[in-house]
């Protein structure tokens, strides 16, 4: 690697080429993200720093969540606090043994099929903070009976609460116009 740099450094000083230093940079050093993933009383995250300091609940497909589930505000790793923010792809996705979850405000985002087949799950209160719901989020959530959906809500992904065939109640406080088993609005 150093061979080949200093063939680019002398063409660089020889012909003209300066742009072509920067680009070999570049391509020799890919960009680095501080990004960690860590277990936290029983969840799993992936940590970031490039935006603040900010954790998304993400799947472990060796591990199965179950009952009831509480996702704090913040967590606390390395002496660092980290705001959680968003609910990643398929986060919950299976966990066929979960029965609650509890969504800080914290968070803004469901990311798509976040809780895909879990079956056992009665009832939802999305925050106010969450501003998208992704599609597939609560598509399977066969047990689902009770949806709240917060004011900040902009936009629910296709199919979101496809499948949801128990489902009774849905409290809208956000803008959107839902018209319950609608295609436009997830199926809710």
């Amino acid at each position: 690697m150093c061979k080949l740099l200093r063939i680019y450094l002398l063409r660089e000083r020889n012909s003209g080429f300066k742009g072509m230093l920067v680009i070999l940079l570049i391509a020799l050093f890919p960009i680095v993200t501080n990004a960690e993933t860590v277990q936290i009383e029983g969840i799993w995250y992936n940590l970031t720093i490039e935006s603040g300091n900010e954790a998304k609940v993400i799947q472990n497909k060796d591990f199965k969540y179950e009952g009831k589930v509480i996702i704090p505000e913040v967590i606390i790793y390395k002496d660092v606090v980290y705001n959680v923010t968003s609910i990643g792809y398929g986060a919950f996705s299976g966990c066929t043994g979960l029965t609650s979850i509890t969504i800080p405000n914290s968070v803004t985002s469901i990311g798509d099929h976040a809780f895909y087949d879990c079956s056992d799950l009665t009832s939802i209160t999305i925050p106010n903070s969450v501003m998208s719901i992704g599609e597939y989020a609560f598509c399977g959530c066969t047990g689902l009976k009770n949806v709240t959906i917060g004011n900040s809500v902009t936009n629910i992904g296709s199919s979101a609460f496809h499948g949801c065939n128990k489902l009774e109640t849905v409290i809208n406080f956000s803008t959107l116009n839902i018209n319950k088993g609608a295609l436009s609005n997830g199926y809710v």
